[in-house]
């Protein structure tokens, strides 16, 4: 089984999440149609790339290629190095699409495209964590996300939010 294409979540769609925050989404760059708008947690009008990453300008396009390559199946997994906007920081990220799971969002059944990721701090920097996580290909939301440190540090690997419990449609 092969994951979904991706597709950046609807403007207008919200996803509320375990700690009572939400984001609200605004659609697409008009200049990439994986470079997705949001509102996030904090208040604070952002793009991420496929809905997950901030990345350096440098280092877009070879995010951008290799997790394209995966989602619409040219390759089985994708590797890339990067700097993280979050710290600055330099890291190895290795994704692969595990299978296909049902969730349930609140009272919503969703066959959730299941991803495991491995991201492994680069030039001295000892972190290694391994990632699972949970994308509703429907809506372009990333649901839920389990993470194990390996090494290093572990403060901010948890995403701030917890999981998604709920999604509003446009």
């Amino acid at each position: 089984m092969q994951p979904d294409d991706f597709a950046c979540p609807k403007r207008g769609t919200i996803a509320n999440y375990e700690t009572g925050g939400k984001v609200q989404y605004l659609g697409t760059s008009e200049n990439d149609p994986y470079n997705c708008q949001k509102i996030d947690l904090w208040g604070k009008r952002v793009g991420s790339l496929f809905n997950y990453y901030g990345v350096e300008k440098a280092d877009y396009p070879n995010v951008r290629t290799a997790l394209l390559n995966l989602f619409t199946r040219q390759s089985p997994s994708a590797v890339f190095v990067y700097v993280s906007l979050a710290n600055r920081g330099q890291y190895k990220d290795t994704w692969r699409f595990l299978r296909r799971e049902t969730v349930f969002v609140g009272s919503r059944k969703i066959e959730a495209d299941v991803f495991e990721r491995h991201n492994k701090g680069q030039l001295g920097n000892p972190h290694h964590s391994i990632w699972t996580l949970w994308l509703d290909p429907r809506s372009g939301i990333w649901i839920k996300t389990r993470v194990s440190v390996v090494s290093g540090n572990a403060a901010g690997v948890t995403p701030p939010g917890g999981d998604v419990t709920s999604i509003s449609d446009p």
